[in-house]
């Protein structure tokens, strides 16, 4: 993708020299070759944390931009803006949920969803904080904290939650393959208890490639999936870009 576009821009007349280098998995051989091209323009890449977090520090230092096109989780510090993440983080998705939900239900009961196993305070800190910033503190995040037993058959832990007057938004920060289950348990729950009451489902585009959500979940809980990135892909322009690259390397 970055060929082709680099084609494209010396057909406009702008000439552009590209180093490839191999950072060999090393973030201390990522702050030498950093320091080795120093003249250059910009930066693209890493990929691991540790070597964003030195990429990221020496784009402060040296006011030079550095590109971050592939990990979504990674998060480094950044005094200057000039380190530029392509895929949004999990603070950036939980920005996009909140704000969404907040103009659309400026009255609903907000739920953080938590797996009392596996809790993690980092997520729900993300989340708890970008509520509170959108919110001004006008609206309660409220936690929820569950555990394999509320989400049993015969369990009845979340009966209790639900009120025909309200819409009810579940914030769930779930990406990973080894919580799939988890959240598949949590909506086949809601699903099966939530009656006539109103609810509004927020998850993460890694659930697209989740295999064992039931489709009449997704739907029926009103679930929204914030996307990775948007691209109109009906476009002329994208739809040629799509085209070429697809001629040439195979694949989309």
């Amino acid at each position: 993708g970055v060929k082709l576009a680099l084609q494209d821009l010396e057909k406009e007349g702008v000439s552009l020299n590209i180093s490839v280098v191999d950072t060999e998995e090393s973030s201390e051989v990522v702050g030498a070759k950093m320091d080795e091209y120093a003249d250059s323009d910009v930066f693209i890449g890493p990929y691991d944390r540790d070597a964003l977090q030195v990429a990221a520090t020496y784009a402060d230092d040296h006011d030079v931009p550095v590109i971050s096109p592939w990990t979504p989780t990674i998060i480094p510090d950044s005094r200057s803006g000039n380190f530029i993440q392509a895929v949004p983080g999990l603070q950036t998705h939980a920005d996009a949920a909140v704000r969404f939900t907040n103009r659309q239900y400026p009255e609903a009961r907000y739920f953080l969803v938590a797996t009392r196993e596996n809790r993690d305070q980092g997520r729900m800190d993300i989340y708890r904080d970008v509520f509170n910033s959108v919110t001004s503190g006008e609206a309660v995040l409220e936690d929820l904290v569950v555990d394999k037993a509320a989400l049993t058959p015969d369990s009845n832990a979340l009966t209790n939650l639900y009120d025909t007057s309200l819409t009810h938004v579940f914030f769930m920060p779930y990406y990973l393959r080894s919580e799939e289950a988890f959240v598949n348990s949590f909506l086949r729950k809601v699903h099966a208890e939530h009656g006539a009451a109103n609810v509004v489902i927020m998850g993460l585009p890694q659930w697209l490639s989740y295999s064992s959500i039931d489709p009449d979940y997704l739907e029926n809980l009103k679930t929204n999936i914030t996307a990775f990135q948007f691209v109109d892909n009906t476009d002329p322009d994208i739809r040629e870009f799509n085209r070429r690259y697809y001629n040439r390397y195979g694949g989309a």
